[in-house]
């Protein structure tokens, strides 16, 4: 008896033409998904977060992709620490596209001073408006001395040419004779 064999070429050539068609279906649709805004987030509105109290350089390498962050200027501030953003161009909550240029003012941290150089030729007076003229806030302390004159500076705390915050206290102690 002859059995007729038959051929497997043409369903496995009607497999391969379904599931090139399916996948060309499938290209053909992405292209245009993402070509009218789908699926490209990159190209989609969003709204601003608040960046006030951040650090500019890690809020730049989260965010840098799809904002063009201005650094408008650096400046000193006792509230902020240093390369932390105190403000920024456009508020909060605000919707904007992709790429927008957004302007921030970073701190320089706290302006820092060192503390004038005071003796005992000065007066009390005399070094109260020295230290407040340099930015410094003066608290007096009296002490008995029997080398530096009455009313006049024994010494400062903390001693002269130390860096501090400007707006700091600085001890003046004043010398009270018997």
């Amino acid at each position: 008896e002859y059995v007729e064999k038959r051929s497997m070429f043409v369903p496995i050539l009607a497999g391969v033409v379904i599931v090139s068609v399916i996948i060309g279906v499938c290209f053909v649709f992405g292209l245009f998904y993402n070509y009218f805004g789908g699926g490209n987030t990159d190209n989609k509105e969003f709204e601003i977060q608040d960046y006030v109290g951040l650090n500019f350089e890690q809020v730049v390498s989260e965010h840098g992709y799809r904002i063009n962050f201005v650094k408008k200027s650096d400046e000193y501030s006792s509230d902020f620490e240093k390369g932390v953003i105190m403000s920024q161009s456009i508020s909060p909550g605000q919707t904007v596209k992709p790429h927008v240029q957004l302007e921030v003012i970073v701190s320089n941290g706290p302006k820092m001073r060192k503390v004038t150089s005071v003796d005992s030729s000065f007066t009390a007076e005399q070094a109260m408006a020295r230290l407040n003229e340099e930015g410094f806030e003066v608290q007096q302390k009296y002490t008995w001395s029997d080398d530096v004159p009455e009313g006049n500076v024994i010494e400062t705390y903390p001693p002269a040419n130390q860096e501090m915050k400007e707006g700091s206290m600085v001890i003046l102690v004043i010398s009270r004779s018997e």
